[in-house]
């Protein structure tokens, strides 16, 4: 991953961690119901019915169900020292 992926996932980790959420949802089907709200009454149903036929969105729905999203929070990095912002905000007092 470059690093502004990195930066980004840092970011969205440590939002979670303070109850921030993102503006963009993860999961697709997330993502298809806050953009149908954002979008006219046609262009949705358009959009929602494959816009035109609906043999592609079927086949990349297939294509899409064969992949799994695996989160791996910087499985690379050394360990973070115990002065880290993340130790402080975790800290039980």
């Amino acid at each position: 991953m470059g690093q502004i992926g990195r930066e980004r996932q840092t970011n969205i980790f440590f939002d979670g961690l303070l109850g921030r959420r993102q503006r963009v949802p993860v999961s697709p089907d997330e993502l298809e119901r806050k953009a149908l709200r954002k979008l006219s009454g046609d262009a949705g149903a358009y959009i929602a019915g494959g816009a035109g036929l609906e043999r592609t969105m079927a086949a990349n729905r297939a294509a899409f169900d064969r992949h799994r999203i695996v989160q791996h929070m910087h499985s690379h990095m050394p360990a973070l020292p115990e002065s880290g912002f993340l130790a402080r905000i975790t800290r039980v007092r």
